[in-house]
């Protein structure tokens, strides 16, 4: 009786030790999405649901976390088709586990083998890219606030790991953010031992995905043989790596904020371009320069896919000793070096225009779209109350500008009709006002310090063959107006915005 009785205290002990266990972990987990903000009140939250152990785990926490925040949820699961029938029995476990709980849910399939075999991939990005891109086109389909993922402590152990192996920056070994986006990470304090001793003290239903344990799989090598090795020299490994990366976190965020400060500052955003003075750039330490220049790249892509650190590191280097650089980056995208300024450009607008001319026979309006100007034309006879004067500097240009609208007035009976409008051409010669004889179109464009990327789209005013405006700089001297004009030439010219 005595052995009954002291077996049944110690089943009563063990059981309460289990719910104190259990109690805690859930906790903990709350803690954690409040320490980070992951849920709001109302929220519709996307559970990315595979089946196996921790993403169960998960799925049971936010039911638990349901009425506390006012939760709707709904299940996705995805068949990479990467497992035969093993992958059609996940898709069925949980389709079960949704009906069980009462939730909605989205089952997908996708030829993930195709797809990585397309786009050239490993099995482990390629899966990843496809989940993500699935992820967001669900959750926007049925309208969710959140994506819940089951990251692990372990997970972002493995991570900082892998991604030092590969060779990372401070992004990079910050591992797996609790919060990016719509995508929150409830489970990311939280181990994995203690996820499977809880399923087991709660006795959750789980499957077991084998390709957990190939070897052929990097994370799997880093969790089965790297960690375990390294555990003989620090046992401590995985606390001490989880200290690491907050440290690393808590200092990228500062230098992120830092770059984004300074990009705001130096950068001079245009239409499909950035431009940095390099005196501006160089002023900062290399640290930050490098981050302003991938934010910039980011700003002009949309992502920094394929954007390595030696591409930022070769290009701050070449540009500051190379007068004429330019480097092409993964994603259409150019960087070059136009005079004290580093320009990055999508490589489109690098490109030489089409030549392009249109002829006005009489004096009207024209417009010509493919150099973005309107153009007026006018005869009229000379009059004092002009603001032309003949006594002009050397160093004054005759172009007025008049509410954004630029004026320029020749002598009408050397500047004839018909009047050709067009872009530049090789070997283009003019007599600029104010200099000294004739100059190539070229040279003058060169001491204008005009960047090569906009002289195609110059407007040039052509009168007989020759050049009588260099739209936005100089008349030819051979047309201006002098006290011997008797009809002037007006034009007004306005660049469309």
């Amino acid at each position: 009786m005595e052995v009954k009785r002291n077996y049944y205290y110690l089943l009563t002990a063990l059981w309460e030790w289990i719910s104190i266990s259990t109690d805690n972990l859930f906790k903990r987990v709350k803690d954690t999405v409040l320490k980070y903000n992951m849920l709001k009140r109302g929220d519709k939250v996307l559970i990315a649901v595979s089946g196996g152990q921790d993403s169960v785990a998960l799925l049971h926490f936010l039911l638990q976390l349901r009425n506390n925040f006012n939760l709707s949820l709904h299940i996705f699961h995805l068949d990479h088709m990467l497992r035969g029938d093993a992958s059609k029995k996940d898709a069925q476990f949980v389709e079960a586990l949704a009906k069980k709980e009462s939730l909605p849910s989205t089952i997908l399939s996708f030829d993930v083998p195709s797809y990585v075999t397309e786009k050239n991939l490993s099995v482990e990005d390629g899966a990843r890219e496809v989940r993500y891109m699935l992820f967001k086109k669900v959750a926007d389909e049925i309208g969710v606030d959140k994506i819940a993922l089951g990251h692990t402590a372990d997970d972002q152990t493995e991570t900082f790991l892998m991604r030092l192996l590969r060779g990372s920056g401070l992004k990079g070994l910050s591992a797996i953010p609790p919060v990016r986006d719509i995508f929150v990470r409830p489970l990311i304090e939280i181990s994995r031992k203690e996820i499977e001793e809880y399923c087991k003290a709660q006795g959750i239903k789980f499957r077991v995905d084998a390709s957990n344990f190939d070897l052929t799989y990097l994370r799997n090598k880093v969790r089965y043989d790297l960690i375990p090795y390294l555990e003989k020299y620090n046992p401590n490994l995985r606390e001490t790596t989880l200290q690491t990366i907050e440290v690393i976190s808590d200092d990228e965020q500062f230098l992120d904020e830092t770059a984004s400060r300074e990009f705001n500052r130096l950068s001079l955003i245009e239409n499909g371009l950035i431009r940095f003075s390099l005196k501006d750039l160089k002023s900062l330490p290399l640290a930050i320069r490098r981050r302003v220049l991938r934010i910039g790249l980011k700003v002009l892509k949309g992502d920094l896919e394929a954007v390595e650190f030696k591409h930022i590191k070769d290009i701050l280097l070449d540009a500051e000793k190379m007068p004429k650089f330019r480097r092409d980056i993964p994603g259409h995208l150019s960087i070059i070096r136009e005079y004290n300024e580093l320009v990055l450009v999508r490589r489109g607008l690098l490109e030489r225009k089409k030549y392009v001319e249109v002829i006005l026979d009489e004096p009207g309006k024209i417009e010509v779209p493919e150099l973005n100007i309107k153009l007026e034309m006018n005869v009229i006879e000379k009059k004092e109350d002009l603001f032309i004067r003949e006594d002009i500097s050397k160093k004054e240009s005759r172009l007025a500008e008049r509410g954004g609208v630029l004026v320029e007035c020749l002598d009408a009976d050397k500047a004839r009709f018909p009047i050709n409008i067009r872009s530049r051409l090789p070997g283009d010669k003019f007599y600029p006002l104010g200099l000294k004889g004739e100059k190539k179109l070229q040279d003058y464009f060169v001491d204008a310090k005009l960047p090569e990327r906009l002289r195609d789209y110059v407007p040039i005013v052509v009168s007989g063959g020759e050049i009588v405006w260099v739209v936005g700089h100089r008349i030819d001297d051979r047309f201006k107006v002098t006290k011997k004009t008797q009809r002037i030439l007006k034009i007004r010219a306005r660049f469309k915005k």
